[in-house]
């Protein structure tokens, strides 16, 4: 686990602005799939997140098949078709408040359109 996942010198930086959460994965990436080949499960996740969920992932993927992590802030493509081809058997979404400024920006994000937009 810490050696595949953990990237200490981010953990333990002298940087006060270091990112401490991405010393799980080192980046916020806009997608980034783990699996996990000694799961004894097929179990696959779509984890919509931000970087406050590095740490969640990490310790769901020791669990779990596959984590497919996707970051809206810097997703290409389109998050509903994303899962509607990939079919994962959950998807979780974890978002912080900081992460967009309201819930229409959100929804923007995720690619969805509003009824005043059809």
């Amino acid at each position: 686990f810490r050696e595949a996942l953990v990237r200490e010198n981010l953990l333990y930086s002298d940087d006060h602005e270091a990112n401490r959460y991405a010393s799980y994965f080192q980046y916020d990436y806009g997608e980034l799939v783990i699996v996990n080949r000694n799961a004894d499960n097929d179990l696959r996740i779509a984890l919509i997140k931000d970087s406050f969920s590095l740490p969640l992932a990490a310790f769901l993927s020791t669990v779990v098949y596959e984590i497919d992590m996707i970051d809206c802030r810097d997703f290409e493509g389109g998050l509903v078709s994303h899962l509607l081809d990939s079919r994962p058997d959950l998807v979780i979404t974890e978002y912080s408040n900081s992460a967009f400024g309201s819930a229409a920006d959100f929804i923007a994000q995720l690619g969805i359109k509003t009824e005043s937009e059809e």
